[in-house]
């Protein structure tokens, strides 16, 4: 009996030494240069409530922004054989917020109207996965599921033609929005830094909630109403310089 404490005890511990020493655990940081990719469906409604004679006129517009941005990462990961399991937090910026501006007519061609669109995001902060593999010494590559917020505002800006009709209206609608986010990347350890790494990664971030605004113009003869819906989503490539500890 105490024979097979004991080789249960040896079993223990060596089973307990080789898990140590099959699993190690790290923290890491990082900065990254960011470049996105914005792109938004707006719908826009206009209707004539004193002259309901006139019909309804839908009129869609798709907007396709670029801009570099810059983030930053905290996490902690295991590895194990080549095999890498970690979690990390992230926050990005993204600078894609131009204005787009046009033009659109109502159905019977009476009124033109200047428009001008525009969707700002104040950043966007994530909880993510990475499962990566080992191919070689000096190269991983990984996939990557998440979860983020982001602050998502958009602003619809209509004009009468000037001289024509001299009124106009502003739109806006705002809201904390979550999204998920998966990606592909690769990373590259440096030989020269043992500590640092190379990653370059690439992500899509799939479409929330849809941002809406209303509202109407009292100009006591046709009075516009108008409506705006924009769903946009975003897809991002970065490149990340990572410490790990």
């Amino acid at each position: 009996m105490n024979k097979c404490r004991l080789v249960l005890s040896l079993l223990t511990l060596l089973l307990t030494v080789n898990v140590q020493a099959y699993w190690q655990g790290e923290p890491l940081v990082g900065v990254s240069v960011d470049y996105a990719r914005y792109d938004g469906r707006y719908d826009i409604g206009l209707f004539y409530t004193g002259f309901p004679i006139v019909p309804k006129t839908d009129y869609q517009d798709r907007q396709r922004n670029t801009g570099f941005g810059g983030g930053a990462l905290l996490g902690y990961q295991f590895i194990c054989n080549d095999w890498v399991l970690g979690a990390e937090l992230s926050a990005d910026w993204f600078d894609t917020n131009k204005e787009r501006v046009f033009v659109f007519t109502d159905q019977i061609n009476a009124l033109a109207w200047d428009t001008a669109l525009q969707a700002r995001n104040k950043g966007f902060y994530g909880l993510s996965a990475r499962v990566g593999y080992y191919m070689a010494p000096f190269f991983m590559s990984y996939v990557r599921v998440g979860v983020e917020t982001v602050h998502q505002e958009i602003t619809a800006r209509f004009n009468g033609a000037p001289g024509v009709y001299p009124f106009g209206l502003t739109l806006k609608d705002n809201s904390w929005q979550n999204h998920v986010f998966v990606g592909v990347g690769a990373e590259f350890p440096l030989p020269l830094f043992c500590q640092l790494s190379l990653r370059m990664e690439y992500n899509y971030h799939f479409p929330s909630a849809t941002l809406q605004g209303r509202g109407r113009i009292l100009d006591g003869v046709v009075n516009p109403a108008f409506s705006v819906e924009a769903r946009p989503s975003i897809d991002t490539g970065k490149v990340s310089l990572i410490w790990n500890f």
